[in-house]
């Protein structure tokens, strides 16, 4: 298993945050959780990270639970980030594939996805018409909320190529050794 030290995540997935937590929770609020995290993790964060640029993913160990913690513990902030991320990512990143897909597409995508914001694991999803189950595989490091960001990212994706959504849950894994968490999402 690869150590947390060494998993990487893209900036892509942290240059959203700032303004998500300013425009959210406000100035101090962005500022209260800097100062919560380890000093060379705030100072990534400080600097704007790159895009393409890779950081330690550590930092959503130690960025998710100060987050809930300045949101009074309402777990709807983790869906309003992954749907900021969404949306970060599309003004800069995928916006000519969402043009052209459904949400199956997009969703039967999202290894590829995956493989742009992690340097470890892998995604798979099995689409039937407007049903889809996701799963993370030899991902081992998923810190207690981060499975909740994973959830709302899928569900962020479906609601933008156009569905709505009907059903999205975490499932139980266990049928798939690998899978360090599984999702099933319906939508019309």
């Amino acid at each position: 298993m690869i150590p947390l030290e060494k998993v990487m995540v893209r900036g892509t997935a942290l240059t959203p945050l700032e303004p998500f937590v300013r425009g959210r929770l406000g100035d101090e609020a962005w500022e209260t959780l800097l100062a919560s995290m380890p000093t060379e993790h705030a100072e990534i964060l400080r600097s704007k990270p790159l895009a393409m640029s890779w950081y330690p993913f550590a930092m959503a160990w130690e960025f998710l639970p100060q987050l809930l913690r300045l949101a009074d513990g309402d777990e709807s902030i983790l869906r309003e980030l992954a749907h900021a991320g969404l949306e970060y990512s599309i003004r800069h990143i995928f916006k000519a594939i969402f043009k052209i897909g459904s949400p199956g597409f997009m969703v039967a995508r999202s290894d590829m996805i995956w493989r742009r914001y992690y340097s470890t694991g892998s995604m798979t999803a099995t689409v039937e018409g407007n049903a889809a189950r996701v799963a993370v595989h030899d991902f081992p490091h998923l810190p207690p909320l981060y499975d909740k960001v994973i959830l709302h990212s899928v569900e962020a994706t479906i609601i933008k190529a156009g569905g709505e959504i009907t059903r999205a849950r975490r499932v139980p894994s266990s049928t798939d050794a690998s899978a360090s968490c599984a999702f099933e999402y319906e939508w019309r």
